[in-house]
């Protein structure tokens, strides 16, 4: 299972990013749950936050992999994942 973290800025770039991933995930055989995606500002701490927010859960439901749409998203999945403890690329 795998979570993607959006951008909120209505654009067609993140439109087409995000279209672009979850079609390629379905191809690979990863299931991306709609509950799975989630969308910030582009800014560390906004992702980081949302990470926080949403990492518990998708613990629990089997999420082993996170994609970003932005550089600047991953940073605050990094960020608060080594908060949480999560080791990566281990885990």
């Amino acid at each position: 299972r795998a979570a993607y973290v959006d951008g909120i800025t209505g654009t067609a770039t993140f439109a087409l990013r995000r279209e672009a991933f979850l079609e390629e995930a379905q191809a690979c055989g990863l299931a991306v749950d709609a509950a799975h995606v989630i969308s910030t500002a582009i800014d560390v701490g906004a992702a980081a936050a949302a990470f926080a927010q949403a990492w518990q859960g998708w613990k629990r439901e089997g999420v082993t992999a996170v994609v970003c749409g932005t550089d600047t998203h991953a940073y605050g999945v990094l960020q608060e994942a080594r908060v949480e403890g999560v080791r990566i690329p281990e885990e």
